[in-house]
């Protein structure tokens, strides 16, 4: 399991590092209010299953607190 670092941008989104601060992609909000994961594309080459894992899981903590509003409200 690697450690994800995330950097907050001015515009909202977060920078995606591995914990020896390689980037590795982005989380951008979209239309829906949740956040998306786009990989760098200049990295290429394959995933590893546990590390496709890490990502899922940190992109599920960033969107957990509008997540929690959405399936408190189905009006939204």
């Amino acid at each position: 399991m690697t450690e994800l670092i995330l950097k907050k941008t001015a515009l909202g989104s977060y920078y995606v590092y591995t914990n020896t601060d390689v980037y590795i992609g982005v989380f951008v909000m979209d239309v829906d209010g949740y956040y998306y994961y786009w990989p760098e594309k200049e990295k290429g080459g394959c995933w590893s299953p546990w590390m496709l894992r890490d990502v899922a899981n940190k992109l599920d903590e960033v969107n957990k607190p509008w997540d929690d509003i959405v399936q408190a409200d189905q009006s939204i």
